[in-house]
């Protein structure tokens, strides 16, 4: 059944891990709520989440959360069940492309264009710590723009490791 409800590109994906609550991000700066459930999908409630694209939207393990990311260098954290702005983290100076939360730890950790990866408390919102993931990113001379970034992220199941990916070695930016 096709979801009709953006009206713009839509990005990124995330159910919810108990109530089949779909999540969808889209260029326009909107987060759309899905009745995964639902014979006909309708939207049940509309985020204004960020100036340009949402990049990522993902879920906290335990179903609480809700973070956003997007092309306005921000990463937002919202209630996942009534869409309550909670908390705006601030510090990227580029895109912010994805976000993973840490498995067993109130932690998230985002990625952005450059490759900075900061790592944050979500119940203080502050910034731990920063890790670098520049090899995922060039500046492109004869496309004269920035390229790559971290494009996905994901914790080990006992939070230990993080990976990241992106691409930086491409003939057309």
């Amino acid at each position: 059944t096709p979801l009709v409800g953006h009206e713009s590109w839509v990005w990124t994906l995330a159910f919810h891990p108990t109530t089949g609550t779909l999540y969808s991000g889209s260029y326009d700066g909107r987060v759309l709520f899905w009745d995964g459930a639902a014979d006909t999908p309708a939207p049940t409630r509309t985020l204004e989440a960020h100036q340009g694209w949402v990049r990522t939207v993902k879920v906290s393990p335990d179903g609480n959360l809700l973070a956003t990311c997007g092309n306005d260098n921000l990463v937002r954290l919202w209630n996942a069940a009534d869409g309550t702005h909670l908390n705006t983290l601030t510090g990227h100076a580029n895109h912010v492309y994805n976000l993973a939360f840490h498995p067993t730890l109130p932690r998230l950790v985002s990625g952005d264009l450059k490759g900075v990866v900061r790592e944050w408390d979500l119940a203080s919102g502050e910034e731990l710590r920063q890790f670098d993931a520049s090899p995922l990113w060039k500046y492109d001379a004869g496309f004269q723009a920035d390229i790559g970034g971290v494009r996905s992220m994901a914790f080990s199941a006992d939070g230990k490791h993080l990976a990241c990916g992106g691409i930086t070695e491409v003939s057309n930016a």
